[in-house]
């Protein structure tokens, strides 16, 4: 075509709005981890282990669904995810070539294990039910939140909102720290030219004391601490 066709239309479409992602906050952890636990019953044992992963590690929802145990090493306790895997990593222009890190917490990797005694024989770490040889889908994790009463008031990238306000409101850790953990874009350039890992060690103390705070995995019943 020689033209846009909807050009002339810019004066009555109102323009998209982007909105947040629904999330709950640092207040509503307690009732969110009671919750999860009344309704472990529901899901299956991936879908526990992926609802928390999901509160111990901060991934984006598809990088947690779409990792193949390839990338996970249980012996040292290491998972770096390829940064042509990652959400920067996948754009067509300038992409953030840098590996993530995930910092595993002595719970997570517990979580894991348990898990690859289920799945390990396979690719993925949650492998579709239907067809294995491709991963999980995120309407899972979507399912599980709703039968938990959290329908419109959680999503899987919610967990990474209530990361950042509880490791800030709660532990007090600093926002450059967990913005290397979330895997965020630096708004500074000179700050982005650093490598993402620099703060590696701070962030794996962070994690477990996160863990911690949490309680004790596969189920939490640790209480809220």
């Amino acid at each position: 075509m020689e033209r846009n066709p909807a050009e002339h239309l810019r004066e009555v479409l109102a323009p998209r709005e982007k909105g947040h992602f629904a999330a709950i906050g640092s207040d509503g952890l307690p009732e969110f981890l009671r919750a999860l636990n009344a309704n472990e019953a529901c899901m299956g044992l991936p879908v526990r282990v992926a609802m928390r992963l999901m509160l111990l590690v901060f991934v984006r929802t598809s990088e947690l669904i779409e990792t193949p145990w390839a990338e996970i090493d249980l012996e040292t306790g290491e998972w770096v995810i390829p940064w042509r895997h990652m959400k920067r990593g996948k754009r067509r222009i300038n992409p953030d070539k840098t590996d993530h890190h995930v910092c595993l917490s002595r719970q997570g990797l517990a979580l894991l294990r348990q898990l690859h005694r289920l799945t390990g024989g396979g690719t993925w770490l949650f492998p579709n039910m239907r067809d294995p040889k491709r991963p999980m889908s995120d309407n899972a994790l979507l399912k599980a939140l709703e039968r938990m009463g959290y329908k419109g008031d959680m999503t899987g990238h919610g967990f990474r909102s209530l990361a950042m306000s509880t490791l800030k409101e709660r532990l007090g850790y600093r926002h450059e720290v967990l913005d290397r953990q979330l895997a965020h874009a630096q708004k500074d350039k000179l700050e982005s030219a650093y490598d993402r890992a620099s703060y590696l060690e701070e962030r794996r103390a962070m994690m477990q004391r996160c863990a911690d705070y949490l309680g004790n995995p596969p189920i939490f019943r640790a209480g809220f601490k």
